[in-house]
Order: structure tokens, then C-alpha cells, then sequence
């Protein structure tokens, strides 16, 4: 907490804004009306909210996957989610090159794409297989580096696309709620469906609840992720537009 804490302050602290390009704001209500009449800010917003609900899925079933179905201790999490990030850094300027080439929505797509099939291939993992785990998770950041990359620059994209092109902070706030909505949403569900699935904390999980450990790490969330796809190909900002 402490160091997360300096790390905003030392950011916070250390931005310095031009006071003569601060413009009069817009009114706030005006602001939000306007970004939910945003079609392409909508698109993204429905689309960014799918994703999260199908990685907070992921990542809050990933414990039990490792430990019940890998046969690992619960510190093994932490190695796939190093591999995880580790594939994320080799993907984002992969990414970032395949954006610069087509458009980014087509690039984000792409990702998305390879996202699904890593998470679909969850259930070809063998009891105790953490080697085709970490390749699995290798695969899936590699995806998943896209939508690390490119939203943040295809929101103010979308607000551009607008008429309050100097209301960017409360786009970004309207999406940072929708964020913490489907995040919230998807730890409940998450919850509720390892217990409709038979598993109780601290009983070793019988056939069904181990299915089901499976489907909330890999086939459920890439349902959510390939519904997010639709949308982001529906983005109409493009380089041409």
C-alpha cells in the first residue's frame, strides 16, 4: 500500500499542466449526456466491460485451478501470473506494430482473438500438466497485450469523434465505473458458480466442482471475451475516418 501510494503521489505531484491551455469546462451533466449519446465510446465501454468480467473471472478461479487441477501450491499462481506478464511485455509492441499497419480496432481484435483461444484450450490441459499451463498463460498474455495497449488511446479517440473533445477526464471516468462494476459482478458470479458447481472451501472438490474450477478459468471467460469482439469491430474511428 505504501508504495503504491508514493508511486501515484510521486506521479500526481510531478504533472504539471499548461494553465493557457485549460479552456472553460464544459457543464457536467452536458459532458454525460454527450458521452453516452458517443456511439463509438459506447461500443468500447460494452466491449471493455465483457473483457473484465471475463479476466476477473480468470484471475479469481486461477487459485483453485492451480491447486486442484495442477496439483501446485497456491505460490505456483504467482509463477503463471509472472509468465503472464512477462508475455504481455513481449506482445505489446507486436501489437503496437500491427495497429500502426491497420487500424487499431482491427489489431484489438486480433488480440482478442488469440485471447480466446488460449482460454478455450484450458480444458486440453492435463491433471497436474503445469508446463502446458505456462505455455497456455504464455499464449493468453501474448493476446491479452492488446487490450493492455490499445483502448487507452482509442477512448480519446472516440472523444474526439465528439463535440466535447475537452471532456476526455470524465470519459475516462465513466468507463473507470464501468470497470469497477463488471469487476465487482464478476467476483460475485464467480463465487456463486464454484458454489452451484459443488465446491465448499476447505473439502477437496469432488468431479463436477472441478469442472467447474475449469469452465470459470477458460470456456466461460472466452465467451465473454469473443462477445467483446463484435463491438470492437463495430468501432468506426479508423485512420481513414
Amino acid at each position: 500500500g505504501v508504495l503504491a501510494g508514493l508511486a501515484v503521489a510521486v506521479t500526481g505531484l510531478r504533472i504539471r499542466e499548461r494553465r493557457e491551455a485549460r479552456d472553460s469546462p464544459l457543464p457536467m451533466l452536458h459532458t454525460a449526456r454527450s458521452a453516452l449519446r458517443n456511439r463509438p465510446f459506447l461500443l468500447l465501454v460494452v466491449a471493455l466491460s465483457l473483457i473484465r468480467i471475463a479476466f476477473t473471472a480468470t484471475s479469481a478461479a486461477l487459485p483453485f485451478f492451480v491447486i486442484h487441477h495442477l496439483g501446485q501450491s497456491e505460490e505456483a499462481a504467482g509463477l503463471l501470473i509472472g509468465v503472464l506478464l512477462v508475455s504481455v511485455v513481449v506482445g505489446v509492441p507486436v501489437w503496437r506494430r500491427l495497429s500502426a499497419r491497420y487500424n487499431k480496432h482491427q489489431a484489438y481484435a486480433g488480440g482478442l482473438g488469440v485471447t480466446v483461444l488460449g482460454l478455450l484450450l484450458v480444458m486440453a490441459v492435463p491433471e497436474g500438466g503445469l508446463i502446458p499451463a505456462v505455455a497456455l498463460v504464455a499464449l493468453i498474455g501474448f493476446g491479452n497485450a492488446a487490450h493492455w495497449l490499445l483502448p487507452w488511446s482509442m477512448i480519446p479517440d472516440a472523444v474526439d469523434a465528439s463535440d466535447t473533445a475537452d471532456s476526455l477526464g470524465l470519459y475516462f471516468g465513466v468507463y473507470g465505473v464501468a470497470e469497477k462494476v463488471s469487476r465487482s459482478l464478476s467476483l460475485v458470479a464467480v463465487s456463486a458458480a464454484l458454489g452451484l458447481f459443488g465446491y465448499t472451501a476447505g473439502v477437496e472438490p469432488g468431479g463436477i466442482a472441478r469442472l467447474g474450477i475449469r469452465l470459470m478459468v477458460g470456456p466461460i471467460p472466452a465467451v465473454f471475451v469473443a462477445g467483446a469482439i463484435p463491438f470492437v469491430l463495430r468501432y468506426p474511428v479508423s485512420r481513414e475516418t
